[in-house]
């Protein structure tokens, strides 16, 4: 027997199954199209977590790194590093063991330069969760200024299926 609901099937069978096993005392059902899956509570992703980061601009992140043609600034590909790790972290205490996130978007705009040795600060927010994909919105500042604001997205995979992929692709490039 199953119910449709928004969408979804539910195979009552299978819940039932699960909730006779009393396994369910501290997790949430999530229901996705043909599979039951459950989460502890202590490790869902919800929208509305933050998190935030600080770090202080060194030499290593020096535009000029990337091409000796632009000033001796913070560069926004390692800015835009910075907020991926952030988002990372944040997301790494709520995943299953097993899974880890990769980045799958970034859409930023960064606003203000940033010189060597100021200190930034990069907020995070889920605002979105669809089945694996997860939304940030993200604002960096330095000591005078906002520096950038975007959307980053991130996939919720298992790690070893993910670097199984990896490494066959690589062993493809050299044979």
């Amino acid at each position: 027997m199953s119910v449709t609901f928004s969408g979804l099937r539910i195979f009552l069978p299978r819940v039932q199954a699960v909730l006779a096993r009393g396994e369910l005392a501290d997790h949430v059902v999530l229901l996705h199209p043909g599979r039951l899956a459950t989460q502890t509570a202590a490790t869902m992703l919800t929208v509305g977590l933050t998190r935030e980061a600080t770090t202080t601009v060194t030499d290593a992140d020096s535009a000029t790194l990337v091409s000796p043609l632009v000033p001796d600034v913070y560069a926004s590909g390692r800015m835009i590093g910075f907020a991926e790790a952030t988002c990372a972290a944040l997301m790494a205490e709520h995943l299953a063991p097993g899974e880890t996130s990769v980045g799958i978007s970034f859409h930023f705009t960064h606003e203000a330069a940033t010189p060597i040795g100021m200190t930034v600060r990069v907020q995070v927010r889920l605002v979105e969760i669809d089945r694996r994909r997860c939304v940030f919105e993200i604002e960096a500042h330095d000591a005078v200024d906002r520096i950038a604001r975007g959307r980053h997205e991130r996939m919720v995979v298992n790690r070893e299926k993910f670097l199984a992929r990896v490494r066959v692709k690589a062993e493809r490039a050299h044979s």
